[in-house]
Formats: C-alpha cells, structure tokens, sequence
C-alpha cells in the first residue's frame, strides 16, 4: 500500500509537457484572425514584397509582412461589409497563377507549403481575397484616374529632366516617352486612391494588432 502511495506522488511530481501551440493569432481586423500561419504563406508568396519571403522571418520582414496582410484583410472586409463583393468578377485561377509564378512556380511553392504545414486551400484562400481587391481597384478605382497635360510636364521634368541635367545628359523628346509617363502618372494617382481607401476603411473597420 505505501508503494502504491509513493508511486502517485512521484507520478505526480512528473513534468506535464507543454502544450504544443499549433497557431497564433497575429491581429485581428473586425472579427476575422489573421494567423501566424497567414503570415507565413504571406511571406512565401511574397504578398507585398519584391519576392519571396522564406522563415525564419527577420522582425522587420515579420512587421511588413503582417501589415500588408492586415491591410488586405482590411480591404476585404470593407468589400464584404459594403455589399461590393458579390457584384465583382472575381478571377481566382488567374490570381492563384500570378501566385506560383511570383514564387518560383506550382512545384517549388507546392514543396514550401508542405514544408510549414500549408495547403492550396490556403493559397485559394489568399487569392480570392487579392483577387477581390484587385477587381474592386481596376473596376472601381481606376476608372477615376485622370492624367491631364500637367501631370504629364511635371512627371517628364520630374523622371527624366532634372535628373539627366544633374549628369550633364539632355532628355529624350517628351512625346517619345509619354506612353511611359501617362503609365507612370496613372499608378501613382492608383497608389493615392488606395490609400485614401484603407484610410477610410479604417474609421469604419477595427483593426487590432497584437504583434509588432
């Protein structure tokens, strides 16, 4: 009998492990997490950088990494909660292709996924929602862009002049690069009107962030 006493307590005494944490909630925009989980396909697709981000993550690519995915997630529930969603054509395949093709292909993305315990569940997931911001900002968003004659001299004097004078170098004529310019001027009017949209988004969206 006291055998069978000291063995409970030494049973007892025994280290209980830890529990193994499988996910973690990075932030929250409204009701929807944004996981480490998320973070990490974020990075393996490059969401927002040049290329391919692989972990371990340095805590500034985690930082950039985790804003852009909080602003996509911002974006799209601004869609949803407008009502703009359902009349948008969403093109999911052409998206998941731009993904693999950024990553260095279906296989090589296909082995990274496997690699953090990710799926192509997750990688349509994640198009569907760049897929929808994408529909929303050409249908919607570009269709405001006006480029005037002005925009067009200041960007010339801006990119070409100012900068090849400081070399000693004279600039092309104007009208063999306007194509490029009005391009130019068109994406930086885009780039506003995406701003000033996650800016409105946000009074409307609470965004909670629990990592730097």
């Amino acid at each position: 009998m006291v055998l069978l006493v000291l063995l409970g307590i030494l049973l007892s005494c025994q280290p209980i492990p830890a529990a193994e944490v499988v996910d973690q909630v990075l932030a929250t925009v409204d009701r929807a997490p944004i996981l480490e989980s998320d973070l990490i396909l974020a990075g393996l697709v490059g969401l927002g950088e040049p290329g391919p981000v692989s972990p371990p993550l340095t805590r500034e690519q985690r930082s950039r990494l985790l804003t852009h995915r909080i602003e996509l997630q911002l974006e799209f529930e601004d869609l949803r909660s407008s009502g703009s969603l359902p009349g948008l054509e969403i093109d999911v395949e052409d998206e998941i292709n731009r993904i693999f093709a950024a990553a260095g292909g279906e296989e090589t993305l296909n082995h990274r996924l496997e690699k953090h315990h990710l799926s192509r569940q997750d990688v349509e997931a994640l198009a569907f929602r760049i897929a929808a911001t994408r529909a929303w900002v050409e249908t919607s968003l570009r269709a405001r862009v006006r480029v005037r004659p002005e925009d067009l001299e200041e960007a010339y004097r801006r990119e070409l002049v100012i900068p090849l004078q400081a070399r000693g170098q004279k600039a092309p004529p104007a009208a063999t690069v306007e194509a490029e310019l009005r391009r130019l001027v068109e994406e930086e009017k885009l780039n506003v009107l995406i701003q000033r949209w996650l800016d409105e988004a946000r009074k409307s969206h609470e965004v909670l962030r629990f990592a730097p």
